[in-house]
């Protein structure tokens, strides 16, 4: 199931996929994952979702939620 929380997030930043990996040093490969829902946000190390929550100035808690 697509995560649209996070593709909502990065579209309103105004970022590409690689740019959105590129500020959090992940692979584009791997940030397309976390948003076509293939990588559960939830087994994400806490460093990249701390970067992930930075980068969109939501909470850590915001990106774990559901909509």
């Amino acid at each position: 199931m697509r995560n649209e929380k996070l593709i909502g997030l990065r579209q309103a930043a105004g970022l590409t996929q690689a740019q959105a990996a590129a500020q959090v040093q992940i692979d584009t490969r791997t940030y397309r994952r976390y948003e076509l829902g293939e990588i559960a946000l939830g087994d994400v190390a806490g460093r990249r979702l701390l970067q992930m929550a930075e980068l969109f100035g939501v909470t850590v808690d915001y990106l774990l939620t559901a909509f």
